[in-house]
């Protein structure tokens, strides 16, 4: 154990107040060390020192001054700065263009969706703008001025009446031997004919040579009797021939019908007049109506030379296309066979008109 003697006073303590130091000479350490280092260079006392405002204050004005700092607010974590971001003055620009940009493409394929949705549906696919490209466009044929219901009906009737025409006008001028004709009928495609010969033999003779004109021409010979003519005794036979189908008469197809006659009635008065014909009896039925045509019969007779009325029959179907002959009958007009003189022919035709 450590013992503290309390009692012992040192010497320089026990002289109290006759220290020899003057206490009002005693110098600090402190105030020896020269402290000059660590000030500015200009006086304390005359720095005029400016309050801080703080940065906020001047952004907030009326407000709360509690109301900024705002709860979210937060301190950055390390690695990042407070920096400011630096204003870009080409931003705006860019900005822009990449809106422009993207409103252009949605534009572009909105307009092709548009075209390739009406090019699909077959509508038509040409905008209406300002400044247009003109389109190519292919000629298409120029429709004929005659409908084809029209053409090709009065192409038929062309057919039809060559083929008659041309039968009954072979079939007169070809008369072996004393052969004659009483009469013939052409109608519905067939041919009915009374020929009058001296006898049997001449008939078989004429028959020969119309199957030598027209090779596989068939005469079925329907009855035979005797007759007179000029006071002698002749033979008649009744031949009923069938018009091979196709035959005779051309086609008609090609004509241009667009300045085609239809008016008959003065068509027919024209022609018998051209040929001295006398026209009599000419008179038209009931008009009937049937798909692109009204259908009118007529009725008229002629008397004439034979060659005047093969002449009128060709130039009517020529000249009205529309008239198809649906019976001509020929006869001798003063004599008992049809050499002898004047014919008179009896015709019944069908007039189409378009309706």
């Amino acid at each position: 154990m450590v013992k503290i003697n309390f009692l012992d006073i040192p010497d320089k303590q026990k002289q109290g107040g006759e220290s020899s130091e003057d206490l009002t000479t005693y110098k600090s350490p402190r105030e020896e060390m020269d402290f000059s280092f660590f000030q500015p260079e200009q006086d304390e006392s005359t720095v005029d020192v400016q309050p801080r405002e703080h940065p906020a204050a001047s952004e907030v004005g009326d407000e709360d001054p509690a109301s900024v700092f705002d709860e979210t607010a937060r301190f950055p974590e390390d690695g990042e700065t407070n920096e400011p971001t630096m204003f870009d003055e080409g931003a705006g620009t860019r900005k822009f263009l990449l809106w422009g940009g993207i409103a252009a493409i949605v534009l572009i394929l909105a307009v092709g969706a548009w075209f390739l949705i009406k090019s699909m549906s077959g509508g038509s696919t040409t905008p209406t703008t300002e400044t247009t490209t003109p389109e190519t466009v292919t000629p298409q044929p120029a429709e004929p001025a005659v409908p084809a219901a029209v053409q090709r009906r009065y192409a038929a009737n062309q057919r039809e009446n060559s083929s008659q025409l041309d039968y009954a006008s072979n079939f007169l001028t070809t008369r072996p031997g004393n052969v004659d004709y009483q009469m013939m009928v052409l109608a519905n495609g067939n041919i009915y004919v009374s020929v009058v010969g001296a006898s049997r033999e001449e008939i078989a003779i004429y028959r020969r040579a119309m199957k030598d004109a027209y090779p596989g021409l068939q005469m079925v010979a329907e009855s035979d009797r005797t007759i007179l003519v000029n006071g002698d005794s002749r033979l008649m036979v009744d031949f009923y021939v069938p018009v091979p189908e196709g035959s005779g008469g051309g086609g008609g197809g090609d004509r241009d019908y667009t300045n085609a006659e239809t008016d008959l009635n003065g068509a027919v008065r024209a022609l018998s007049g051209k040929h001295n014909l006398r026209l009599s009896g000419f008179r038209e039925g009931d008009r009937s109506r049937g798909g692109d045509f009204a259908q009118t019969p007529v009725y008229m007779t002629l008397t004439g030379s034979q060659s005047g009325i093969l002449a009128f029959l060709k130039e009517l179907t020529g000249r009205v296309p529309g008239a198809n002959f649906r019976k001509l009958s020929l006869y001798s007009d003063n004599a008992e066979t049809m050499g002898g003189g004047r014919l008179r022919v009896r015709v019944e035709l069908l007039h189409y008109q378009p309706s």
